[in-house]
């Protein structure tokens, strides 16, 4: 068998081989990564109404706190309060929409958060406006 093969064949076919290992591996990780990504999306929307933190996400990954964080952002980009944070807000602003005559302690506590002062403070700085401002000027939205 070693007869017939030249040495340059043989890198070629070696060379080839790992090229295609390491673009397999690149793949796989990719696509896990894009799996994970949107698993930790899916714990965000099913769990934003509640008072969640890192811990509970790092708990439902099975990886520690730490791990959670650098990973949270690698894959999304933002840190887990940042993110939480703007989800809630696109919620209410989704709710207000629908809803325009909702109470405002009502909304905040919809969407997550533990009190009006932090929803609205949270709202205008994500939005650039209170969330009262934002309702009159898209009123024509509902």
């Amino acid at each position: 068998l070693a007869e017939g093969w030249d040495k340059d064949h043989v890198a070629t076919d070696i060379r080839r081989l790992l090229a295609e290992l390491l673009n397999y591996k690149e793949l796989s990780e990719a696509s896990s990564d894009d799996l994970l990504r949107e698993k930790i999306i899916l714990f965000i929307k099913e769990n934003y109404a509640d008072d969640i933190m890192l811990i509970d996400l790092s708990e439902f990954l099975g990886v520690t706190p730490k791990y959670c964080s650098a990973l949270f952002a690698k894959l999304i980009d933002s840190n887990f309060k940042e993110y939480l944070n703007r989800f809630r807000v696109e919620q209410a602003a989704q709710i207000m929409q629908k809803s325009p005559d909702i109470p405002v302690s009502d909304l905040a506590s919809a969407v997550g958060f533990n009190s009006s002062s932090s929803f609205i403070r949270v709202f205008r700085q994500h939005m650039g406006i209170t969330p009262g401002k934002y309702l009159r000027e898209n009123s024509n939205l509902s």
